[in-house]
């Protein structure tokens, strides 16, 4: 972490956006936590949510997150409590139903106050760094959202550290709603070629913790499933791995430009050998939309081996990740 938050900051001034205990803590011959509750803890703990599958490990790895830097009981809380909202976000859904659960349990796990509105909040509140007076609010921008830009837009409006508040809320919005891809993609310019790469390898790791539970299944070139005269009957594994693609958020919404882009029109081994990241990830949308809209798609794609390719070819770039 030292070494790439250096790096971070040469490249838009050496102590920009940090606070002076972590560019102490930067700067360091052998950097020790030092205490800190502020929402830093927070603002970079997001892939603890997408990378397990149990809020209990999301939580553990959250604290180890934060610990490094943060070990205050309230820094840790603050990472946490982030987490677990972005697991319940991306596994539940946006729904209101699946927010008041998510609203129930921040309450009760931290106990944090998530009583008061936006509107509420905003005539007092302030330039705040800690978790305490920065994540509850945070999470309340996202429980009022409706969208994702809606949910930024909402945490911008109290003012105060606003990049912070956006990040923890984006953060949770992202799981809940995905990114505009137009959004994303303006986001993506903005990022030096080192952090794209590194945004590369975490889409990689993900997809990989996705799919390695499934390999063996694919290997073995499942039968041809049934089908009946309106929709075809999967092994429950192909519903499972579908509905955990969606939930993870893993879809390219602009799928069709960037198989355009690749000159792709159809799957084939040789395309699958030298797929990267952005490529399997248009292909694998283009096979679970193909489903909702011509039932068989996915069929037909087991039945070429497709998907044990599609596997195999993830495991390669996840293992050269390392």
């Amino acid at each position: 972490m030292p070494r790439w938050s250096k790096r971070c900051g040469r490249s838009i001034g050496a102590t920009r956006g940090y606070g002076n205990r972590f560019v102490d803590w930067l700067e360091a011959e052998h950097p020790a936590p030092y205490g800190s509750y502020g929402n830093g803890s927070a603002m970079r703990v997001s892939s603890a949510g997408w990378l397990f599958n149990t809020l209990e490990d999301v939580e553990y790895w959250a604290e180890i997150i934060a610990r490094v830097t943060h070990n205050h009981p309230d820094g840790i809380k603050g990472a946490q409590a982030t987490a677990a909202a972005i697991f319940l976000a991306r596994t539940e859904g946006a729904d209101k139903a699946a927010k008041n659960r998510l609203r129930t349990y921040i309450v009760d796990r931290f106990g944090y106050n998530l009583s008061r509105t936006i509107k509420e909040i905003r005539p007092d509140y302030y330039h705040v760094e800690s978790c305490q007076e920065s994540v509850p609010e945070a999470i309340t921008a996202y429980l009022e959202s409706k969208d994702f830009e809606h949910a930024i837009r909402l945490v911008v409006s109290l003012g105060g550290d606003t990049d912070t508040l956006g990040a923890i809320t984006g953060s949770i919005a992202e799981a809940a709603y995905g990114v505009p891809e137009n959004i994303r993609n303006e986001a993506l310019k903005r990022l030096p070629a080192h952090l794209r790469k590194v945004l590369d390898r975490f889409l990689v790791a993900q997809l990989w913790s996705l799919l390695a539970p499934y390999a063996d299944f694919f290997a073995s070139r499942p039968k041809t499933p049934f089908v009946h005269p309106f929709y075809t009957v999967y092994d429950e594994r192909i519903s499972a791995l579908e509905h955990q693609f969606y939930a993870h958020n893993i879809m390219d919404h602009d799928y069709d430009a960037t198989l355009e882009r690749y000159h792709v029109e159809k799957l084939s081994e040789e395309i699958i050998a030298s797929a990267n990241i952005e490529l399997i990830r248009a292909m694998f949308t283009r096979i679970f939309r193909g489903e909702r809209f011509c039932t068989g798609t996915i069929a037909s794609v087991l039945e070429k081996g497709f998907f044990d390719s599609l596997t195999l070819r993830v495991k390669a770039l996840a293992e050269r990740s390392e």
